[in-house]
């Protein structure tokens, strides 16, 4: 999956080592990352390993993961920020129109932005924070799932924005068109599209360690196709930490899920 023309975010990485899927939100997560990961035979010593694959570009920056026994922690990105965002790069300030249109215009918006900052000095939620202590305890990478920017490593630079798939005034659905189409996987399709974002397959398919996903309701929504088209060798492997309702969890994902409190949506 290439950069679409025009659509490059110019996203910066700051320093090496060890990157990942920012994964965990509440209670002991580091504790509960270290059992998972001690039951997959990933040591810390195989966690701590130097960075020696390449995945695939997450917008202009090649994800790398230490070696192949390594854990991957993912974590949905946070409403609360460290900076605020100008109305351009507001979900509320685009123009309705069809989903694959909006994406590749956010996307435009996005390559545009002249300040960005690294993605771990941005969010400040607490579940963000607790899948970064998650993903230090097991020197695991780091990566968040954003419904702005798509799946990218924590120390990626990216600029302040406001775009959601949860409830809100910058909730995406409500700029797409026709009404079928306003739904959290449709987007996320299309915003990996326009932003050249690799996908969770990429990620799943890099190693043979455990893939730790820490997502709110809206946000398992918008990644459970995605999740669900994964070899069942590698949906083995994920195991996803979510407040979801049983009944809003696909049969499929199921006995991925290790349930948590609403405290993982703040």
């Amino acid at each position: 999956m290439g950069i679409k023309s025009g659509t490059d975010l110019r996203l910066r990485r700051r320093g090496t080592g060890a990157g990942a899927f920012g994964a965990f939100a509440i209670g002991n997560l580091a504790g509960a990352a270290a059992v998972i990961a001690q039951r997959t035979r990933c040591t810390a010593d195989s966690f701590c390993g130097n960075p020696t694959r390449t995945v695939q570009k997450t917008v202009l920056e090649a994800v790398s993961v230490t070696r192949e026994t390594a854990a991957i922690v993912v974590t949905s990105c946070s409403k609360r920020k460290s900076l605020v965002p100008g109305r351009d790069l507001c979900a509320a300030s685009l123009r309705p129109g069809n989903p694959a249109a909006v994406a590749q215009d956010w996307a435009g918006r996005l390559a545009a932005a002249a300040s960005r900052i690294p993605a771990h000095q941005l969010y400040k939620g607490r579940a963000f924070g607790e899948a970064a202590l998650a993903a230090r305890a097991i020197c695991a990478s780091n990566y968040v799932i954003s419904a702005g920017v798509g799946l990218i490593p924590v120390e990626l630079e990216i600029p302040a924005y406001s775009l959601t798939v949860a409830a809100g005034a910058d909730n995406i659905l409500s700029r797409l068109r026709p009404t079928e189409a306003a739904q959290p996987a449709i987007w996320w399709r299309e915003l990996k599209a326009a932003c050249g974002s690799a996908s969770l397959q990429d990620l799943a398919t890099s190693g043979s360690g455990p893939v730790l996903i820490a997502a709110g309701s809206s946000y398992l929504s918008m990644i459970a196709p995605e999740l669900g088209a994964l070899q069942e060798r590698d949906r083995a492997r994920v195991r996803l930490f979510t407040a979801a309702p049983r009944h809003a969890v696909p049969a499929l994902l199921e006995p991925m899920v290790m349930p948590y409190d609403r405290r993982l949506e703040a």
